[in-house]
């Protein structure tokens, strides 16, 4: 892929990302978070079904009960994470509830480090914290009133950042990133 492009499908990423949090604040008016992501995953999960039965039937060989084990924890972490953070949108503010939920940029190396003993390539400690300066940056250089929801969008974040950790590496060793994706988005939605 061209880097232009790639670049240009990153800041649309970026955007989508952003919009979203003003379409989850507004959702908090009429529905709990419960019924917002059970409604907003199972269409994921419908939509992307075809697409991971495709790729599953090129697969050639069953999960692991290690790999099923990850894809468990996988699936609850992502969960957490959007409940978390749908639940903290009810009573904290759009800018807040984004800026927090970046703190999974701090949380994914300190999460690896713990879990893998290895430390994350010099580099990465110093723009952990650039991109947190940047995301607050970008999110006015201020944060609004603190409150439980905040809070809640911190712990929702940690969900978050193991989601981003165990997603790599599952779709990595088993071969199917957008059936461990439907998984992850249909255990959300019953959940």
């Amino acid at each position: 892929m061209p880097r232009l492009v790639a670049t240009l499908l990153l800041l649309l990423t970026t955007l989508l990302w952003g919009f979203a949090f003003v379409a989850q604040k507004s959702a908090t008016h009429v529905m709990g978070p419960l019924t917002f992501a059970g409604v907003r995953y199972s269409l994921g999960a419908i939509l992307m079904l075809p697409l991971a039965y495709r790729e599953i039937r090129r697969r050639a060989r069953r999960l692991t009960r290690s790999e099923i084990n990850r894809l468990t924890v996988l699936s609850l972490s992502f969960f957490a994470g959007v409940y978390l953070q749908q639940a903290g949108l009810m009573t904290t503010t759009v800018t807040n509830g984004g800026f927090l939920t970046s703190l999974y940029v701090l949380f994914v190396p300190l999460i690896a480090l713990g879990w893998t003993r290895k430390f994350p390539h010099p580099v990465v400690w110093v723009a952990m914290p650039l991109a947190l300066v940047g995301v607050f940056l970008l999110n006015g250089g201020h944060l609004d009133r603190f409150n439980s929801g905040d809070i809640m969008v911190i712990v929702g974040a940690v969900g978050w950042a193991v989601q981003v950790l165990l997603l790599g590496e599952l779709a990595a060793s088993t071969g199917l990133p957008i059936a461990v994706t439907v998984v992850c988005f249909a255990v959300t939605a019953v959940l």
